[in-house]
Protein backbone atom coordinates (compact mmCIF):
# COMPACT_ATOMS: atom_id res chain seq x y z
CA UNK A 1 0.00 0.00 0.00
CA UNK A 2 1.17 3.37 -0.84
CA UNK A 3 1.94 6.35 2.06
CA UNK A 4 -0.67 8.29 2.59
CA UNK A 5 0.10 12.51 1.28
CA UNK A 6 0.60 14.29 4.68
CA UNK A 7 -1.44 17.49 3.68
CA UNK A 8 0.99 19.72 5.86
CA UNK A 9 4.22 17.84 4.45
CA UNK A 10 6.42 20.59 3.05
CA UNK A 11 9.44 18.72 2.04
CA UNK A 12 10.48 19.62 -1.79
CA UNK A 13 9.62 17.13 -4.50
CA UNK A 14 11.96 16.10 -6.74
CA UNK A 15 11.10 14.90 -10.35
CA UNK A 16 13.51 13.05 -12.15
CA UNK A 17 14.42 11.13 -15.79
CA UNK A 18 16.05 8.53 -16.79
CA UNK A 19 18.30 9.47 -19.88
CA UNK A 20 18.92 8.40 -22.37
CA UNK A 21 15.79 8.52 -24.15
CA UNK A 22 15.02 5.52 -26.17
CA UNK A 23 14.59 5.84 -30.04
CA UNK A 24 16.24 9.26 -30.42
CA UNK A 25 20.16 9.49 -30.74
CA UNK A 26 21.59 11.55 -27.81
CA UNK A 27 22.65 14.37 -30.28
CA UNK A 28 18.72 15.09 -30.45
CA UNK A 29 17.77 15.08 -27.29
CA UNK A 30 19.32 18.16 -25.72
CA UNK A 31 15.81 20.37 -26.23
CA UNK A 32 14.20 17.48 -24.87
CA UNK A 33 16.84 17.73 -21.47
CA UNK A 34 16.19 21.87 -21.59
CA UNK A 35 12.71 21.67 -21.53
CA UNK A 36 12.91 18.99 -18.72
CA UNK A 37 14.54 21.61 -16.17
CA UNK A 38 12.26 24.27 -17.56
CA UNK A 39 8.74 22.17 -16.65
CA UNK A 40 10.64 21.30 -13.31
CA UNK A 41 12.66 18.31 -13.44
CA UNK A 42 15.09 18.28 -11.08
CA UNK A 43 17.63 15.36 -11.56
CA UNK A 44 18.36 13.08 -14.38
CA UNK A 45 19.87 8.97 -13.80
CA UNK A 46 21.32 7.22 -16.15
CA UNK A 47 22.47 3.40 -16.31
CA UNK A 48 24.38 0.87 -18.33
CA UNK A 49 22.25 -1.10 -20.54
CA UNK A 50 21.48 -2.82 -23.91
CA UNK A 51 24.97 -1.10 -24.61
CA UNK A 52 24.39 2.44 -23.43
CA UNK A 53 27.44 4.37 -21.65
CA UNK A 54 26.12 5.83 -18.35
CA UNK A 55 28.05 8.59 -18.35
CA UNK A 56 27.79 9.90 -21.77
CA UNK A 57 24.42 11.25 -21.35
CA UNK A 58 25.30 13.04 -17.73
CA UNK A 59 28.26 14.51 -19.14
CA UNK A 60 25.92 15.68 -21.84
CA UNK A 61 23.12 17.18 -19.52
CA UNK A 62 25.61 19.23 -17.45
CA UNK A 63 26.34 21.01 -20.01
CA UNK A 64 22.76 21.42 -21.60
CA UNK A 65 21.21 21.92 -18.29
CA UNK A 66 23.50 22.38 -15.55
CA UNK A 67 20.88 23.28 -12.79
CA UNK A 68 20.03 19.91 -12.69
CA UNK A 69 21.35 17.37 -10.01
CA UNK A 70 22.80 14.05 -11.98
CA UNK A 71 23.25 10.48 -10.83
CA UNK A 72 24.01 7.08 -12.00
CA UNK A 73 22.09 3.45 -11.48
CA UNK A 74 24.40 0.51 -12.62
CA UNK A 75 27.48 1.62 -13.92
CA UNK A 76 29.22 -2.25 -14.14
CA UNK A 77 33.12 -1.54 -12.90
CA UNK A 78 34.62 -4.41 -14.79
CA UNK A 79 33.32 -2.82 -18.64
CA UNK A 80 35.86 -0.21 -17.48
CA UNK A 81 39.62 -0.26 -19.35
CA UNK A 82 42.03 -0.61 -16.97
CA UNK A 83 45.27 2.00 -18.12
Amino acid sequence: MGRMMNPTDTTPRRYGMTVPLPGLPLARQRDLVVEMADLGYTDLWSAEADGADAFTPLALASQWAPGLRLGTAIVPAFTRARR
